[in-house]
C-alpha cells in the first residue's frame, strides 16, 4: 500500500509540475501579447494585468492589481444583450469605451470570458482587448477623403469617367511579342471589359444622359466614334503610360457627337488599373469656330486678291495691249516683206516668230489674271526668286518704263 501510495503521489506530482509549467508558459504568453489581458474577480478587482494593458492604459502592473477596474478605466455602459450573453454562453464580444491614465477616451474591441472556479461557480471575468482608436480614426479619415474626392469629382466642370481596366492584365500579357494585327484582334476580344465605374454630372451632360448612373456599367469603347483611338488608348496603358492626351470624337445619346480633348490618367498606386481616370474637355464649339475662321480667312484672301487685281488693272491692260500692239505691228511688217518683189521670206518668218512669242506672252498674262479671280484655297509651291522677279517685271514693264525704273 505504501509503495502504491508513493507511486500515485509521484505521478500526481509530475502531472502537477507539468500543469504548473504549462500555466507558467501561458501566463508568459499572455504577458507578452500586444493585446490587453485583464482578469477581474467578482468584485471587479484586478487580479491580473499584462504588459499590453500597461502600454495601452498607462497604469503599471503593480499600480493596477488590487484596484477596481472601473476606477482605473472608467465606467462604460454595456449593451443590453451583453449580460444575457455572459449568462447564456459564458462569453461576450463587443466594443466599449475606456479611459487612459491621461484621461483620453479610446474605443476597445473586447472579449469577455466568465471565470469558473474548481467548484464550478463564477468567480470573475477574463478580458481580452484590442485598441480600435487608430483604426477608427483611419476609417473616419478615409471616409472624409472619399467624401472630398466625390465632391471634387462631381463639382469639376469637365467630364470625368472612372474606368475599371483590370481586365487588361489578361489583354496586355506578353503583348510586345505579338504583331499589330494580333494585338488588334486581342483588343477586339476584350474591348467590352474596360467599363465605366463612375461618372460625374458634366459627363452625363456631355453625352446627353439623364444622370451619371445611366453611364455606369457601360463599356469605355462605346464612347469612341473612332475605334482606332480607343485601341491606341489601351496600347498606351499597356506600355505603362501614366498619362496620355489626344483629340477624338465621343458618341452620345441618339448618336450625337461631340469633339473632345481627351486626357487619360492612371494613378501610380493603381497597379491593377481599377481606377483609370478619363477626362474629356468639350472642344466642339472651338473646332466649329476654327472652321468658321478658316472659311472667313479664305473669303478674306479672295477679297484681297480681287482688290489687288483692281489695283493693277491699269498695268495689266497696258501690258496686255503691248503684245497685241506688237502682234499687229509684226503682222503688217510680215505682209510688207511678203509683198516685195521678190518676197523676203526670212524676214517674214522672223516677224511670225515675234507674233507667236507675243501671243504666248499675252496668254500667260491672261492666265495669271484669271488665277487671281478664282475663289480657291491658297496653295504653296517652291519658287525661285529670280523667276518671281522676272514675272513681276514682265507684268509691270510698261509702268516701270514710263517712270524710268
Amino acid at each position: 500500500v505504501s509503495i502504491i501510495a508513493i507511486a500515485v503521489a509521484a505521478q500526481l506530482s509530475a502531472r502537477n509540475r507539468r500543469t504548473r509549467a504549462l500555466l507558467s508558459e501561458q501566463v508568459r504568453m499572455l504577458a507578452l501579447t500586444h493585446d490587453t489581458v485583464i482578469i477581474r474577480d467578482q468584485d471587479d478587482t484586478v487580479i491580473y494585468w499584462n504588459d499590453g494593458a500597461a502600454a495601452l492604459y498607462g497604469w503599471r502592473e503593480d499600480e493596477a492589481i488590487g484596484r477596481k477596474s472601473s476606477d482605473l478605466l472608467g465606467r462604460s455602459p454595456l449593451p443590453p444583450h451583453a449580460v444575457q450573453d455572459l449568462k447564456s454562453s459564458g462569453q461576450w464580444n463587443g466594443e466599449i469605451t475606456r479611459s487612459r491614465r491621461s484621461g483620453e477616451r479610446i474605443v476597445i474591441d473586447v472579449r469577455w470570458i466568465v471565470r469558473i472556479d474548481s467548484d464550478g461557480r463564477e468567480c470573475g471575468i477574463i478580458e481580452f482587448g484590442a485598441d480600435l482608436t487608430e483604426q477608427r480614426k483611419a476609417a473616419a479619415e478615409r471616409e472624409r477623403s472619399e467624401q472630398r474626392y466625390s465632391a471634387i469629382f462631381q463639382a469639376v466642370g469637365s467630364a470625368i469617367f472612372e474606368v475599371d481596366c483590370s481586365a487588361m492584365s489578361i489583354l496586355i500579357k506578353d503583348w510586345e511579342k505579338h504583331s499589330s494585327a494580333l494585338w488588334d484582334a486581342r483588343v477586339d476580344k476584350f474591348q467590352d471589359y474596360p467599363y465605366i465605374r463612375d461618372a460625374n454630372g458634366a459627363a452625363a451632360l456631355l453625352l446627353g444622359a439623364s444622370s451619371p448612373r445611366d453611364l455606369t456599367g457601360n463599356s469605355l469603347r462605346s464612347l469612341f466614334k473612332d475605334q482606332t483611338v480607343f485601341r491606341d488608348v489601351l496600347r498606351r496603358l499597356a506600355l505603362g503610360y501614366s498619362e496620355y492626351e489626344t483629340e477624338t470624337t465621343f458618341v452620345g445619346k441618339h448618336n450625337s457627337t461631340r469633339d473632345v480633348f481627351l486626357r487619360v490618367t492612371r494613378p501610380l498606386n493603381d497597379v491593377e488599373n481599377r481606377h483609370v481616370l478619363v477626362m474629356a474637355l468639350d472642344i466642339t464649339e472651338r473646332n466649329e469656330a476654327q472652321m468658321k475662321l478658316s472659311v472667313a480667312q479664305s473669303v478674306l484672301a479672295h477679297a484681297d486678291r480681287v482688290t489687288t487685281l483692281g489695283q493693277v488693272t491699269i498695268s495689266i491692260a497696258h501690258e496686255v495691249n503691248q503684245p497685241f500692239s506688237a502682234i499687229i505691228s509684226f503682222a503688217r511688217s510680215g505682209q510688207r516683206w511678203l509683198n516685195r518683189s521678190p518676197p523676203n521670206v526670212s524676214e517674214a518668218l522672223s516677224c511670225f516668230d515675234q507674233i507667236v512669242r507675243n501671243g504666248s506672252r499675252a496668254g500667260e498674262i491672261i492666265t495669271r489674271v484669271r488665277s487671281l479671280t478664282r475663289k480657291e484655297a491658297a496653295s504653296r509651291t517652291l519658287l525661285s526668286p529670280s523667276v518671281l522677279l522676272e514675272e513681276v517685271i514682265l507684268l509691270l514693264r510698261g509702268e516701270l518704263s514710263s517712270k524710268n525704273v
